[in-house]
């Protein structure tokens, strides 16, 4: 199993997506593709276990660190879920999965 984090450039990514270079990283958020919604809230614990949804990129949890984020979409077991990274275009969000963390 390789655990090697590889590291990505944000000009690269809004390179590759055809994102005007200005774009706005917002942060990481968690998706899950069957519903097609994004973790807005998540708690996981002994004692509990509480997931909250929302619709649209815009109500999600953007999250800063990426170690944290891709431990947390583990620790989902309902569903599969995929970390992924969301700018701000000025005109609207846009997530894509993400191939690594930011540097």
């Amino acid at each position: 199993m390789n655990n090697k984090i590889e590291k990505i450039q944000i000009s690269e990514v809004l390179e590759e997506l055809g994102l005007p270079p200005d774009s706005e990283y917002l942060g990481y958020l968690i998706h899950r593709p069957d519903t097609d919604d994004f973790v807005m809230l998540a708690s996981d614990n002994k004692e509990c276990s509480l997931w909250m949804w929302s619709d649209t990129p815009e109500g999600a949890f953007k999250f800063q660190d990426y170690s944290y984020v891709t431990k947390l979409a583990s620790i989902y077991n309902k569903a599969p879920v995929m970390v992924g990274l969301v700018f701000d275009t000025g005109n609207m969000l846009v997530f894509t999965s993400s191939t690594g963390q930011l540097h």
